[in-house]
């Protein structure tokens, strides 16, 4: 099983399995490990059971075999080595191959720490067997990854294949475009156009695809170090299982943020209104922003600078509101430089009541003030970006102010920062959505 599911297999005795037929096809193992008598029996082991092999004796040379071997789909490795160990030359094999070169690692381990075994995790080794090893086990263990390491392969072929049959058909269908009497003018705007489009969509779907990866690695991870190490002590399990549960909390957050999107896109979300007041609201909010911050150790308490009538109410969902506040106010202590605060205020304006917070950070970029509404949009959409988040506090916030028939109001600060302003009507109207100053 692979390590992406298993930390480590034991091998306990039993009798070897048949021998199944050697195919050209099934791909090489590579066999390295320093003592020549060991990596003889292995190859000899395996080739009886139909495995075709080769052997290195240190990683320098296995290398050198893999380079010159691309049909290689398995590396079984003593851990223990002259010069770079088995997790070493794991991390540089594994780590400079595309999926079309795609190889699959299983290391040999007399002393499976936990250090190993989490050095393994960090590069995706396949598995680890424990020495003495039972050959049987060993030819399981070759076969389930050398099965992985082919289906990536094919995989990757089959996506290749796909690519080239899509930029076929979208070289056929710009001929077919480009034999239409269309203005240059037009023909520059649609490419342009189209440009955008396929760059903010691989920008979106790299967020989303680092956003859920992220809490999931520490929790597949974690569980297996807890599943696989008995004698783990009791503070490194507690440890763990908060790791776990905080990633499982953050994913979970996640979820349901993207959920409620798609729920008042689609109308599923009845609105329950009544009036409430704006102070006892924003009061509620900045004593959970701030407890929130405290518990996750991020710095200390921010300074607030709250203005506005007590006595003001407002006409709404109070429930939708105050989420929305909350992501404002998230996003606002975000962009606070260390030393700075906040500010929310409240007033009436042409028959709205008007929330706004302010902060003296970086402020917003034109672009992403530009796709007010959109999920996932962010300021720097990189992986090595300055905050955690999905993009999608925003997208709530405008949707809430459009479903009260009001409006999401992203301004520059006074100075500096961004202003952000939720405007919700006194009474009921029909849906205003968002305004970008």
């Amino acid at each position: 099983m692979s390590m992406r599911r298993t930390a480590m297999t034991d091998t306990p005795s039993r009798p070897d399995p048949e021998p199944i037929p050697a195919s050209p096809s099934v791909g090489r193992v590579l066999i390295v490990d320093d003592e020549t008598a060991i990596a003889d029996l292995l190859a000899r082991s395996l080739g009886q059971r139909g495995f075709a092999t080769a052997t290195a004796h240190s990683a320098e040379q296995a290398k050198a075999v893999l380079a010159a071997m691309p049909d290689i789909l398995v590396i079984l490795s003593d851990i223990r080595m002259p010069g770079q160990d088995g997790l070493g030359l794991a991390g540089d094999v594994l780590g400079g191959r595309t999926e079309q070169q795609a190889v699959e690692v299983v290391l040999l381990t007399g002393n499976a720490t936990t250090e190993a075994v989490l050095g393994a995790l960090r590069t995706h080794v396949f598995d680890m067997v424990q020495k003495p090893f039972n050959l049987g086990v060993i030819a399981d263990v070759v076969t389930r990854a050398r099965a992985r390491a082919l289906e990536r392969r094919q995989r990757a072929a089959r996506d290749h294949q796909l690519q080239a049959q899509i930029r076929a058909a979208e070289d056929e269908r710009a001929r077919l475009l480009a034999r239409l009497d269309e203005s240059s003018v037009v023909a520059a705007d649609a490419v342009q156009a189209r440009s955008t489009s396929e760059r903010a969509r691989g920008d979106l779907l790299a967020v989303i695809s680092h956003e859920l990866r992220t809490p999931l690695i520490p929790v597949i991870g974690l569980a297996e170090v807890v599943l696989k190490t008995p004698d783990l002590s009791r503070a490194d399990l507690l440890l763990h299982a908060q790791t776990i549960l905080e990633s499982g909390q953050r994913l979970l957050s996640l979820i349901d943020g993207a959920l409620d999107i798609v729920a008042m896109d689609q109308g599923l979300r009845a609105m329950q209104r009544r009036e409430f007041r704006i102070a006892e609201l924003v009061e509620r909010v900045v004593a959970r922003a701030q407890a929130t911050r405290e518990q996750a150790g991020s710095g200390g308490p921010v300074d607030f600078i709250i203005t506005g009538d007590t006595e003001a109410g407002a006409d709404g969902d109070v429930r939708l509101v105050e989420r929305a506040l909350d992501h404002l106010v998230d996003n606002a202590i975000k962009a606070a430089p260390a030393g700075s605060d906040v500010s929310i205020s409240w007033h009436d304006e042409g028959g709205m009541t008007v929330i706004a917070m302010t902060d003296h950070g970086a402020g917003i970029a034109a672009e992403v003030r530009a796709q007010l509404g959109r999920p996932f949009v962010q300021a720097d959409m990189s992986r090595g970006r300055r905050w955690a988040g999905a993009g999608l506090g925003l997208a709530f916030a405008y949707r809430v102010a459009g479903a009260h028939g009001g409006r999401l109001v992203l301004a520059p600060g006074e100075g500096d920062g961004t202003r952000a302003e939720l405007h919700l009507p006194h009474q009921a109207r029909p849906d205003a959505g968002g305004q970008i100053i």
